[in-house]
């Protein structure tokens, strides 16, 4: 039920509206912890390093954010990464949309509105790493 109602905000806000409810400060901290948590191990293929994140807000500003990934265990914390494996980059709109599943990230991909640097095998692990679908 929540999903939905949530879904359905996501569907009718704009840009400026997401931004101003979940692409805040306190909403990304919560979002990026959120990921660090579902971190599994067992997906990583022994990956170690840091993915980066940085988020377009509607008015032209980058916020980065790292999820540093050491052993069996992920951390998120606020800034750019030293040494990135991997960067992807969106709005911060679009960072919401794909959290509440309106946005697919092979559709953002596709469409333009995701942009990823680094090994391109990593990008295609790091979905399962964090408890999204798993690998066929």
């Amino acid at each position: 039920m929540q999903t939905a109602i949530l879904g359905r905000v996501v569907r009718r806000a704009d840009d400026r509206t997401l931004e101003r409810l979940f692409a805040n400060g306190p909403a990304l901290r919560l979002l990026f912890r959120a990921v660090a948590r579902r971190f599994d191990p067992a997906r990583s293929g022994g990956f170690a390093g840091e993915l980066q994140c940085d988020l377009r807000t509607t008015g032209g500003a980058v916020r980065s954010w790292t999820i540093v990934v050491e052993g069996d265990r992920a951390v998120a914390r606020r800034g750019a990464a030293d040494e990135p494996a991997l960067v992807a980059t969106l709005s911060a709109a679009d960072l919401v949309r794909l959290g509440s599943g309106e946005l697919d990230a092979g559709h953002a991909l596709l469409a333009g509105k995701l942009d990823v640097r680094g090994d391109f095998r990593l990008m295609m692990r790091v979905g399962t790493m964090f408890g999204g679908a798993r690998d066929a």
